[in-house]
């Protein structure tokens, strides 16, 4: 509010990640965690915000943010992670990977709270149309 810009969200949640853990094991589980922490460590701007939320999903948050510069990087976070073939298992077969994610842009007045609600929400319709989506909370 201070600098007069937008807070942009990005909700990610990997698709199937009990399904890695379980036919896989959870090391493959864990370096599948690692790899995707990377993608979007070196995806995102330096001074943007990167965390871990829960078991399998992460929450970025975006500084001077625009709609299309959220729903850009959404895209490209998703399409990196879908074409990632960095995972093996310890036989050396690729196991594919995905994620859904839900994107939002803070409007004037919003809490914390209230974008992560509206994150939360996208989140949940990427998830609820199919895997390895991005939904913004526009669409």
């Amino acid at each position: 509010a201070r600098e007069s810009s937008a807070l942009g969200i990005l909700w990610i949640d990997v698709d199937q990640f009990k399904d890695i853990n379980d036919l896989h094991g959870h090391a493959v589980g864990d370096e599948a965690l690692k790899i995707i922490a990377r993608l979007i460590e070196h995806t995102v701007r330096p001074y943007d915000a990167v965390a871990r939320w829960g078991g399998d999903e992460f929450l970025v948050m975006l500084a001077n943010a625009s709609q299309a510069s959220v729903d850009a990087l959404g895209e490209r976070l998703r399409a990196d992670i879908a074409g990632c073939r960095s995972l093996t298992t310890p036989s050396g077969h690729v196991v594919p990977m995905s994620v859904s994610i839900g994107g939002y842009v803070q409007k004037k007045g919003d809490s914390i709270d209230t974008m992560l609600l509206r994150g939360d929400q996208a989140l949940f319709a990427a998830k609820a149309r199919q895997r390895n989506i991005y939904v913004s909370s526009e669409s």
